[in-house]
Formats: C-alpha cells, sequence, structure tokens
C-alpha cells in the first residue's frame, strides 16, 4: 500500500515539534551563561541540572575557573584544532564518528529493503520497520545504561557485536553463492535477515549514540564548536561514501563486501580500547585534566 509523501512528511514532523516544544524546558548551559558573565543565571542553571538540594559551589568553581582560563586563550581556527594540545580529543572524535560510518550502518539502513528482498524477507517494509523499532530500543536501553556502564564498554561492546554480526552476513552470503541447496539456501537467507538485526541493535547500543556524546565531552569549551563542526562534516563524508560505494561493493562481492564491514568493526573494538578515555563520571574539568 503506498502512502502519500505529505503523509510521511506530516508523520515525521511530530517529533521535531515535539522537540521545540521540549526546549522550552531545558536549562541553558551552564558553561555558556559563565562565559557570558551571567553568574546567578549560571548557578540557577547548574542546580536545575544537579537538583536544588545539591551543594554545587565546588563545581562552580571549576566551572568559574575553566572559563575565566578559556577567555585567556586566543580565538581558534579551523587550523588550530591540529595545535598538539588538540590531538588526541580530535583523534578520538574524528575517529570514533568515522569507525561509526566505515562499519557500513547506513548502507545497510539505506539498502535494507533490497537485502530483506534478496535474502527471501516476504515484505521489505515490515523488515525495514522492525529495524526502526529496534533502533529505538536500544538506544533507549543505552541511554539507561551508560552512566552505569560506562562509555568504553558499551562502545567496545557494540563494535564486537558489529563484527560478529558482519561476519555471519557476509557468510551466508557466500553459502548462498556456493551451494546448489534450496534448504541450504533458505536458512542462509534466516541468518543474513537475523544478523542484519542483530547489527542495528548492537550498533544503536553503542556506536550510534556515543560517539556524539564523547565528541560533545573531550574538547575545551573554546574549540568545541568548531571541532565539533569538522568531526560532524567528516562523519557525514564517510556516510556518504560507504552508502555511494556499497552498491558496487555488492555487486563485485556481497560476502567481500561484508568482510571489508567486519575488519573495520574490529579495528573499532582496537581504538576504543588503546585509544579512547573512559568519561564516565567526570566533570567537564575533570576530563580536560586527561589530556594535559
Amino acid at each position: 500500500m503506498a502512502v502519500p509523501w505529505r503523509s510521511l512528511a506530516i508523520v515525521g514532523a511530530i517529533p521535531c515539534a515535539l522537540l521545540v516544544i521540549g526546549l522550552f524546558f531545558i536549562p541553558e548551559s551552564p558553561r555558556w551563561l559563565a562565559k557570558s558573565g551571567r553568574t546567578d543565571a549560571f548557578k540557577e542553571a547548574l542546580k536545575a541540572l544537579r537538583g536544588q538540594r545539591t551543594d554545587v559551589v565546588v563545581e562552580a568553581e571549576d566551572i568559574e575557573e575553566s572559563v575565566a582560563d578559556d577567555n585567556r586563550q586566543p580565538k581558534v581556527n579551523l587550523f588550530d584544532l591540529f595545535q598538539k594540545k588538540y590531538q588526541k580529543p580530535l583523534i578520538i572524535s574524528v575517529g570514533l564518528l568515522t569507525f561509526q560510518q566505515l562499519g557500513g550502518i547506513n548502507a545497510l539502513i539505506f539498502y535494507s529493503g533490497t537485502i530483506f528482498t534478496s535474502a527471501g524477507f516476504p515484505s521489505s517494509d515490515i523488515g525495514s520497520l522492525s529495524l526502526a523499532v529496534l533502533q529505538v530500543a536500544m538506544t533507549g536501553i543505552a541511554a539507561a545504561l551508560v552512566e552505569k556502564a560506562g562509555r568504553r564498554l558499551l562502545l567496545m561492546l557494540s563494535a564486537a557485536g558489529t563484527t560478529v554480526t558482519c561476519f555471519l552476513v557476509g557468510l551466508s552470503y557466500y553459502v548462498q553463492a556456493n551451494t546448489a541447496s534450496a534448504d541450504v539456501q533458505t536458512y542462509m537467507g534466516y541468518l543474513s535477515l537475523s544478523s542484519l538485526l542483530v547489527y542495528v541493535a548492537f550498533f544503536s547500543l553503542g556506536l550510534g549514540p556515543l560517539p556524539w556524546v564523547v565528541m560533545s565531552e573531550v574538547f575545551p569549551s573554546n574549540v568545541k564548536g568548531r571541532a565539533g563542526s569538522l568531526a560532524t562534516v567528516l562523519n557525514w563524508l564517510f556516510a556518504w561514501v560507504v552508502t555511494l560505494t556499497f552498491n558496487l561493493l555488492l555487486t563485485w562481492s556481497a560476502p567481500g563486501a561484508f568482510g571489508i564491514y567486519t575488519v573495520i568493526s574490529a579495528l573499532t573494538v582496537v581504538f576504543v580500547a588503546f585509544i579512547v578515555p573512559e568519561t564516565r563520571g567526570k566533570s567537564l574539568e575533570e576530563i580536560q585534566q586527561i589530556f594535559r
């Protein structure tokens, strides 16, 4: 059943409208208020975020000291981000957002209908809906676990899960291409479908949301805007590259395409294990001390 594009646009606008309404109830950034010299509003915003009964004196002093230090720094341009003092935060944020895309997530989402149909699924619409529901549910679970399990654990678990499931999808395509047995091909179709669903679940548990969280934490406030812009541009550049090349890779070799994504996902585990620090439970000022 075809759905008019206007109906789809209206449905897509509903969460956007809810977001706009919700913005009126979000406190202003305490650090921005402190940087603007609005001391009373800064402390009120901090209390609103931490709880009215929480003693925020020490944290407020740390923020004021950090803001004063930032104000003493010269204004930075894009090329200043490559200075040694910003190197590690830049590597961490750009690395995570690059690995996020090179693992193939957007290609799999954009071509999910084709993948479901080629694997013998009766309806690509049901498959796409299943992926969307999984993404929302697992992202919610990630939000609930991130302050308990930490960023590093969820990122490594997520990348390990996408590594295994990408391998299984590639394996299923390989077996399907090299067997004449109808039963085996059917079983491999089921393996491909289930692995794709589990891939999206693991991705949404860590690699989907957490690189953006880590990026917002690792940069000092005086470069956060420019650094975040650079990382975001590179993220979507690699999303475009992966989406552009996915169909070509499938034509060349479906097992080979998923083999590439498997290797990249495995490298993501190594990258997180050796490069990404744990930021759970640390203030932005404490995180900056890690890089000094």
